[in-house]
């Protein structure tokens, strides 16, 4: 989804110290996640910047809650313009 707007500066969060570790780490290993990381690092490499940072679990409920939601629904949806309200209210209180 980021390569829509490849000359936009990219943070990409995790709440997870290990993957941020690995991403930022040289050469390869048997991590079980390797194949999403080279992934990152591919269409990173087609940003102007990507930025992996670690980031608190209560920092991460409106991620948390979008997953969920996904599950459930068992569909693929986008938001661009317009915002569910729980969406809206989970962003406006997520700590940053």
């Amino acid at each position: 989804m980021a390569l829509r707007w490849p000359h936009i500066p990219m943070i990409l969060e995790s709440n997870c110290q290990l993957v941020v570790a690995k991403f930022y780490a040289k050469g390869c290993d048997r991590f079980v996640l390797w194949n999403v990381l080279a992934m990152m690092h591919e269409a990173g490499s087609q940003l102007c910047k990507l930025e992996v940072v670690k980031i608190n679990r209560d920092q991460n409920n409106l991620a948390h809650e979008l997953a969920h939601f996904a599950s459930r629904s068992r569909e693929c949806q986008c938001f661009f313009d317009c915002f569910p309200d729980w969406v809206v209210f989970l962003s406006c209180n997520d700590v940053t």
